[in-house]
This record gives structure tokens, sequence and C-alpha cells, in this order.
């Protein structure tokens, strides 16, 4: 077990945790969803949480060495983590997390680059300080994900220029 899965959160996603907890706690959560239709938080943490179980049912290994049965329930998680935060756009877009949550499903579904820094680009321009919205960019532009090193630097340089006034060249120093 990584240090990551202790996290309750994480635990909860786990393929190895118990269906009926998993399944418990995701109906808490459309409840908490459908009790604040306005919540800017209950939408994020649900997609969050179908993000999270999407991962861990594929595994942490090349997609070669993904089990053939873990693609489709790892697709469908991910699919229900974007319907979320797209329902839920209009409301929960004032968190930042909606962003950073958005680029990460984007990336898994393997929507095209544009769409994920124009996404990641809204994201900086509301909340310039938020270093999850920067990474979660970051990371969906490393080769191993199909993106290039130019691609990398160039996000680089243009996260930190949108944060300069704010952070200086502190992002810059993080991102590298």
């Amino acid at each position: 077990r990584t240090h990551r899965q202790g996290r309750r959160h994480e635990y909860l996603a786990t393929p190895e945790s118990k269906e009926p907890l998993y399944s418990q706690i995701v109906k808490s959560m459309e409840k908490w969803r459908a009790a604040y239709p306005n919540s800017r938080v209950a939408p994020v943490v649900l997609a969050h949480l179908y993000q999270r179980r999407a991962f861990n049912l594929r595994g942490g290994g090349f997609a070669d060495e993904v089990w053939k049965e873990n693609w489709d329930p790892f697709f469908e998680h991910l699919k229900k983590a974007k319907a979320a935060l797209v329902k839920s756009k209009k409301t929960a877009q004032s968190n930042p997390r909606w962003y950073s949550t958005m680029i990460v499903v984007a990336s898994a579904l393997q929507e095209p680059r544009d769409k994920i820094l124009e996404i990641a680009r809204e994201g900086a321009a509301k909340n310039p300080t938020h270093l999850v919205t920067y990474l979660s960019t970051l990371n969906s532009l490393l080769p191993q994900w199909g993106g290039t090193i130019p691609q990398v630097k160039a996000w680089i340089e243009e996260a930190s220029a949108i944060a300069k006034a704010i952070e200086g060249e502190s992002l810059y120093a993080r991102l590298y």
C-alpha cells in the first residue's frame, strides 16, 4: 500500500475495499448533492471519488499490464466523474478543485490536448494560485501520457506568466 491509500477517501476508492461500503458512500454523496444542489463542494467530491475509484481499478502499471476486465469499469467511473462535473459546472466552477479534477478526468478519457488546456486556462484565470490545476495540467502533458517535452515547456512558461503577478517566479520553479 502506498501512503495515499492510507487516507480514508483513498481507501474507499480501492478495488479491494468492500463494494457495499463504496456503494454506501456514493449514495451518501449523491444524497448530499441532491440536498444541496447549489453546493460547490458536493459534486466535486463525488467526481473525485469516481475518478479515484477508476484509477484504483486500473492499477498503476503500464497499459499493457492492466487486466482486460478492468478497462471497462475504469472508463465507466471516469465517465461518471465527468458527468458529475459537467452537470455541476455552473455552480461548482468557483471551486478550484472542479478544474483540477476535470483536467485529470479529461486526460484519462484521452480528450484532445486543446480541450484540456482550455479547461486549465479557465481554471488558472479564475484561481491563479491553485497549484493543483497547474500540476494536473503538467502531468497530462508528460510524454508518458502522450504529450511532449515542448508541450510541457510551453505550459510551464504559460502558467508562470498567468501567476507571475501573484507568485513571482516561484510557480516556474515549482513546475520544473
